[in-house]
């Protein structure tokens, strides 16, 4: 079984994916942070196969510091960022860096 790390500061958003993803329960964990702070406390901790983040959080890590993080110190983690930035330079820069971009 593998675990998949969910971060977004939306809870709303949370909710929903953790209502889509249910039906999963046998293939994949889902395990969830509401900031980039939790995520890499979650990171130390877990052995985590793929992170979903959103990029725009409040706190000192943002889904870009994340992305930073997970290149550095588990480049074998994928990522898959679900945001609603607008800026389409600063996405076209993930294209390289992410598996998939998704926005909301």
């Amino acid at each position: 079984m593998y675990d998949i790390l969910i971060v977004d500061d939306d809870l709303f958003a949370l909710a929903l994916l953790e209502e889509q993803l249910k039906n999963y329960g046998d293939f994949f964990t889902p395990v969830y942070a509401s900031n980039g702070q939790e995520a890499v406390e979650i990171l130390t901790q877990v052995e985590i196969s793929l992170l979903v983040t959103d990029l725009i959080m409040p706190g000192d890590i943002t889904g870009w510091h994340l992305i930073e993080y997970i290149e550095t110190f588990h480049p074998h983690i994928p990522i898959v960022v679900i945001t609603g930035c607008t800026d389409k330079d600063k996405i076209k820069k993930l294209k390289d860096r992410v598996r998939q971009i998704l926005l909301k």
